[in-house]
């Protein structure tokens, strides 16, 4: 990895090498090869993050091209997923490099949704290393993305570069919708070692299943009432379902991850923002309904607005609780029981609760 960072300080080198490997994984057949070319790009991909006090971070500084270059394999990732799986006592399971692929194509899709410039060293050098936990929208409405003109500033490259990314996520969304239907039907195994013979489905992970399947009506129903349209002069317009897509995305395809060697590090951390994002929307909804009762259009605009937004965190809480095992349920429940009763209960939600509540005592019995 070092020795690429250093080759990719070199424009030339880079494309040479960058088309070169995205050429492996298009044109080869040999599954060895092909694992092994997931775990290098989830290293180039990250490598980013965990070099970034060196301002002459080779990769940074052609870190925006060399996505749009290794996105360009996601079809052939996806088509790993949906054929890299075997059939074991009736159930469908994964291959190690099925699961290498599925998690390949989170990483690069989550990259697609970084909001700073990969440029500005300065700036985000104070920042922590929990940074993918942090920053959490607060409203994640059509409305509140907007779609005004934006103003020529002197970020304005800084501004079109996202958007470039946002726009090529958004061109992906098809994939996401396979990728999580296969995470949906295939027995991913819920041990950490996956190639033990444990078996992943909604019986032993319902909540997490229930979060997968929030995720996917989610993301079907996105595609179909937003998107991009054409202006006058046929340039492509954003529009707020691709903005949407970006915001949500980063923290699903986090929550998603089949193999996170950091999860049991961040979950707390994202349990607590989750709650207080819940907690905070329930306030917030309160005193919106007591100020806009006189004005029944604005009511519903807010209300709306609380909707869509609860449904985001609700699914967050929903995919992070199923992931857990038996011991961090047993933690969570000690440490967050009534936060996570406090939050639930006034969404209307039963439902959530039971699962959750029926999906702790099952890890109970499967690892007490």
């Amino acid at each position: 990895m070092v020795l690429l960072n250093w080759l990719f300080q070199d424009e030339l080198l880079f494309q040479a090498l960058a088309r070169g490997l995205a050429d492996i994984i298009l044109r080869k057949e040999d599954r060895y090869i092909a694992l092994g070319w997931c775990t290098l790009v989830r290293g180039l991909v990250e490598y980013e993050i965990t070099m970034d006090q060196f301002s002459n971070n080779g990769i940074r500084k052609i870190y925006n091209a060399m996505l749009k270059i290794l996105c360009s394999c996601i079809s052939r990732l996806s088509f790993i997923v949906c054929n890299g799986s075997t059939v074991q006592d009736g159930f469908e399971l994964p291959t190690r490099l099925s699961v290498a692929a599925a998690d390949c194509i989170l990483d690069l899709t989550k990259a697609l949704t970084r909001k700073t410039s990969i440029t500005d060293v300065s700036s985000r050098r104070s920042k922590s290393s929990n940074s993918d936990v942090s920053n959490l929208p607060t409203t994640l409405v059509p409305a509140a993305v907007g779609e005004k003109k934006v103003k020529p500033t002197s970020k304005s490259a800084e501004f079109s570069n996202k958007l470039e990314m946002e726009l090529l996520l958004w061109d992906h969304i098809d994939k996401l919708i396979i990728l999580v239907q296969r995470l949906l039907a295939i027995n991913f195994p819920m041990h950490p070692c996956f190639y033990l013979p444990v078996q992943w489905s909604r019986k032993s992970r319902p909540l997490h299943a229930k979060g997968l399947e929030q995720v996917l009506n989610w993301l079907q129903e996105i595609k179909e009432h937003y998107g991009c349209s054409q202006d006058e002069a046929g340039s492509t317009v954003p529009k707020a379902g691709v903005l949407l897509l970006s915001s949500c995305w980063k923290h699903y395809a986090m929550l998603l991850h089949l193999e996170d060697k950091k999860f049991s590090q961040q979950y707390k951390d994202l349990l607590d923002q989750y709650l207080s994002a819940i907690q905070e929307l329930i306030a917030n909804s309160q005193y919106l309904q007591f100020y806009t009762d006189s004005d029944s259009k604005q009511h519903t605009k807010n209300t709306d607005t609380g909707i869509a937004t609860r449904k985001f965190f609700l699914n967050c809480l929903s995919l992070l609780l199923g992931r857990l095992d038996g011991k961090q349920i047993e933690r969570t429940v000690t440490e967050y029981g009534m936060q996570i009763s406090r939050a639930l209960i006034p969404q209307e939600w039963p439902v959530f609760w039971v699962l959750f509540y029926w999906y702790q005592h099952l890890n109970h019995g499967s690892y007490g």
